[in-house]
């Protein structure tokens, strides 16, 4: 278990998830710091995102292009999956408009329903995690969304998400997007809000605090 990548806590704050990029998914007592579980996910986790009604966690493997549900009982300390109802291999939907869907920084919306999967090669996937199989209901181009997204939060009714930098597709690269969810599960559509392509930039992360979204320059050094 090694290199440490992102952390995210559950709504309640009562639990670390954390993702390593040698490919495990570690739960762990936010107020103790005690592990309570540390799943084998693959070569590869470069995210893990709890959802909101904290039922499941969805992560995100780069290696081998997979996007897995973990379901998650943080009351009764239980964590797991089965690799044949819960792991969707991308890397079969890929086409033109998706060249590459390796996954980088999947999160749900407030439902806890659709989860919104940024692709290295560019374009979004969004799928239904509460249906088994998990199903994807709606994409959009590399043309729409930018690749390597890293960065998602929603807004009232509104899902901001980001394109970035860090792989040789998109050495250097900052979009935000605000995406409207009013069609799903039959459609959704994204509008560019802000772009920083024409420097030295690379959009990763993103945080709303009040009325104000909040976004991060990682080349830069702004947020």
């Amino acid at each position: 278990v090694r290199r440490p990548h992102m952390l995210f806590f559950t709504k309640d704050q009562s639990h670390v998830i954390l993702s390593f990029l040698s490919g495990q998914v570690l739960f762990m007592d936010a107020a103790t710091r005690k592990p309570e579980a540390c799943l084998s996910m693959g070569k590869n986790v470069h995210a893990a995102w709890p959802t909101p009604d904290q039922k499941m966690a969805i992560a995100a493997n780069i290696a081998e292009k997979k996007f897995i549900r973990i379901w998650t009982d943080y009351a009764a300390h239980t964590f797991g999956f089965d690799p044949e109802k819960d792991v969707v291999n991308l890397g079969a939907l890929e086409r033109g408009e998706q060249p590459d869907a390796a996954p980088i920084c999947p999160i749900t919306d407030a439902s806890s329903r659709h989860a919104f999967i940024t692709l290295r090669g560019g374009g979004l996937l969004v799928a239904d995690v509460t249906t088994t199989p998990m199903k994807v209901v709606a994409t959009l181009s590399n043309a729409e969304i930018h690749p390597a997204g890293c960065g998602g939060i929603q807004v009232g009714d509104t899902m901001y998400i980001n394109s970035g930098g860090g792989w040789p597709i998109a050495p250097l690269s900052y979009d935000v997007y605000a995406l409207d969810m009013s069609n799903l599960p039959k459609s959704v559509s994204a509008r560019l809000i802000t772009s920083r392509d024409d420097r030295f930039a690379d959009s990763h992360g993103m945080a709303s605090v009040g009325r104000y979204l909040w976004s991060a320059d990682r080349a830069g050094n702004n947020i």
